[in-house]
């Protein structure tokens, strides 16, 4: 007989059978939520996790969430041929963008013994960068419209989520959008730093890129999911124009910083998508001339 829990992906399910040892198994990656960057119109799924007993092999599947239906061509395989040590890794490639899976993982020789992975997808990953503008994407305004079930924010307050709609009214729109447009998850990452320069006026500066806003977009978006993204979209400038940044100063900061989002995304044809400045009125820090010179160099790098 079988006991079993696996309500969110981290609980294992221990089996004791008449001639068979106790065991168990676990998952630790995916989280719940998690969307995988695709290449092309498939993506990688990385599976960690922990195991106690003596598992002949470990294997895996992939299934539509909430159901026992194996996505086609990822039903149960050997991914852990030799299991050692109580803890083992692995990745599906090559599966398909779409809706939502879950993973499962059991012991070979004991299949009563399995762990079942809270909801991820194969979809589209795009950070949010620049200041106030984007920050306030997905902090203090409220929208009355309700998430797209495929889409989930994430990012520098760290865990993967359904987008709140008491604060994330813009990432709702944004993501939303691209859900009803592609039908695959979306991603939409918060990695904006509030009142940021991009020139290197403080340590609120994107650049050096030694600096925090670029060092926390560097772990969350890049090492710390994929090492890739669908796209950057880059909301910035007031903060340079109160400095009296010049056209030529502002146009060759985005260079430095666009070919370093591009160099650590090893990606170098990775889309940025540029949010250039509006008229400005009601600030006396600020003339007409300081906010076109920025508008220009942002048209000129677009």
């Amino acid at each position: 007989m079988s006991v079993g829990a696996n309500a969110v992906g981290k609980l294992a399910v221990g089996a004791c059978e008449a001639g068979v040892s106790v065991g168990s198994i676990a998952l630790t990656t995916p989280v719940a939520g998690k969307i995988h960057q695709r290449t092309g119109t498939t993506g990688t799924i990385t599976v960690t996790g922990t195991y106690t007993g003596t598992p002949t092999t470990i294997e895996a599947r992939l299934v539509e969430d909430g159901t026992s239906t194996p996505v086609s061509g990822f039903d149960w395989s050997t991914k852990v041929a030799s299991p050692s040590g109580s803890a083992y890794s692995f990745s599906f490639t090559s599966a398909p963008q779409g809706g939502w899976y879950n993973v499962q993982v059991r012991h070979s020789n004991n299949t009563g013994v399995t762990a079942t992975s809270g909801k991820v997808g194969v979809g589209v990953l795009i950070a949010l960068t620049g200041q106030s503008n984007a920050y306030l994407w997905f902090r203090s305004r409220s929208t009355a419209l309700t998430p797209n079930s495929l889409v989930r924010a994430f990012g520098i307050f760290g865990t993967w989520s359904v987008p709140n709609t008491a604060a994330m009214a813009g990432a709702i729109a944004f993501g939303n959008a691209l859900a009803t447009d592609l039908g695959i998850p979306v991603g939409v990452l918060d990695y904006a730093a509030d009142s940021s320069y991009l020139h290197n006026y403080s340590s609120n500066s994107w650049l050096p890129i030694t600096n925090a806003p670029y060092v926390a977009f560097k772990a969350g978006a890049l090492t710390g999911l994929d090492g890739k993204l669908e796209a950057i979209v880059w909301v910035q400038g007031e903060s340079d124009v109160i400095q009296n940044a010049t056209q030529a100063q502002y146009y060759a900061d985005l260079g430095t910083l666009f070919t370093a989002f591009r160099t650590d995304s090893g990606q170098s044809a990775l889309p940025v998508v540029m949010v250039t400045l509006g008229r400005w009125l009601n600030d006396v820090r600020v003339t007409n001339t300081n906010i076109q010179d920025v508008r220009l160099a942002q048209v000129q790098k677009c």
